[in-house]
């Protein structure tokens, strides 16, 4: 169990925090339902191929473990949690209106953040953040990298749970639709929700705290580094 409190040191650490911790997550969960929600239970059963377990009055069909299986392969070998971001413009807004606009506030340059796009967002992230916060040669505290990665290992696990819930839920609900199965699965998706929020808000904790420190390094060096840099680019 050692992979799932320690943070991770790096990107390929932190892919398999998630796919591992989402892959266990979902099994408890899909577990808990199928033995407590009717509905739930005869949908998973119809789609398990007549394969189940059941070990002291606990049921466990093929379909509580390989639905969470095919996004736990998702997430390690395909980054899922990349496709959600893309998709919903997740990582971009954050960085666009937390670090950047940050460092732009810090530097009286508050007006150049509608000049950030997505075409230029990530080359500016590399020469203002990554190049003293990257994993790999980092300038700042190794231990506040290794704390946000823990952040956004948690919160990308959110994210997708989130998504399996709501596939899982839409399926289950046109196949055998029932009050008490929608009433569960919007309560589900309330919860993952808040905690969403409030994994994202210490997200936002660690890269402002890292901002704050690269813009000191060198005696302010690197803040006019970055300031001459921020006026050519924007």
């Amino acid at each position: 169990m050692k992979w799932l409190f320690e943070p991770p040191k790096n990107y390929p650490e932190m892919l398999k925090k998630i796919a591992y911790t989402m892959f266990f997550a979902v099994i408890i969960g899909m577990v808990i339902l199928t033995n407590y929600l009717q509905s739930f239970s005869e949908f998973i059963k119809s789609i398990s191929f007549g394969m189940q377990i059941e070990a002291y009055n606990i049921k466990i069909y093929i379909a509580d473990l390989y639905i969470p299986l095919f996004f736990a392969i998702l997430e390690n070998v395909f980054e899922f949690h990349d496709k959600v971001s893309d998709l919903f413009k997740i990582r971009y807004k954050f960085d666009k209106f937390v670090i950047i606009k940050n460092f732009l506030d810090q530097l009286n340059m508050p007006n150049k953040i509608k000049n950030v796009n997505k075409n230029n967002r990530k080359a500016i992230m590399d020469e203002i953040f990554y190049k003293y916060a990257g994993y790999d040669k980092p300038s700042i505290d190794i231990h506040l990298i290794y704390m946000a990665l823990h952040s956004w290992s948690w919160y990308w696990i959110i994210i997708d749970t989130m998504i399996v819930a709501v596939i899982t839920g839409i399926l289950m609900l046109l196949i055998n639709f029932s009050a008490i199965g929608l009433f569960t699965f919007v309560a589900i998706l309330f919860v993952l929700f808040i905690l969403s929020c409030s994994v994202k808000s210490q997200c936002k904790k660690y890269a402002l705290r890292e901002v704050n420190t690269i813009l000191k390094l060198n005696n302010g060096l690197s803040q006019k580094r970055i300031c001459r840099y921020l006026e050519d680019a924007l």
